[in-house]
């Protein structure tokens, strides 16, 4: 269990620092000051990307309920966060079939349940069907 909870980790580090070797190489090609020199080797540029983006301005429909609107994306959020979370903060990694009793059925369920929130928030028909055909199709 430790060693796939070891390569799990190593895969996300070894994603994150792609991540931030793209911005600062594009960054390069483009001469933007940003990716290069903002904070510590460039590394808060994303998390000023990810602040921008959490409040960004939102397009709501007219007929729209506004708060389900808004909130049903970081219900689906966390329920990646939440699982993730659970196998391996700590000292070490947790016993995954711990894991899986304990948020087996929020990881299946909770997705369904938030692209539903987000065809009823909307008081449309037309936005209603297509989110059947999503939850089918996740």
């Amino acid at each position: 269990m430790a060693i796939i909870g070891l390569v799990i980790n190593g895969v996300l580090g070894g994603v994150i620092v792609l991540i931030w070797g793209e911005r600062r190489l594009f960054g390069r090609f483009q001469s933007r000051t940003g990716p290069n020199r903002w904070g510590p080797f460039g590394m808060l540029t994303s998390v000023a990307d990810a602040i921008k983006t959490m409040f960004k301005g939102r397009v709501v429909p007219v007929d729209a309920d506004g708060i389900l609107f808004n909130l049903a994306p970081f219900d689906c959020y966390s329920c990646a966060f939440s699982f993730a979370y659970s196998i391996w903060i700590g000292t070490y990694v947790a016993d995954l079939n711990v894991v899986f009793v304990h948020n087996g059925c929020y990881v299946v369920d909770h997705p369904f349940c938030s692209y539903a929130a987000l065809g009823l928030s909307q008081s449309n028909s037309y936005s209603f069907s297509p989110t059947f055909g999503r939850i089918v199709i996740s």
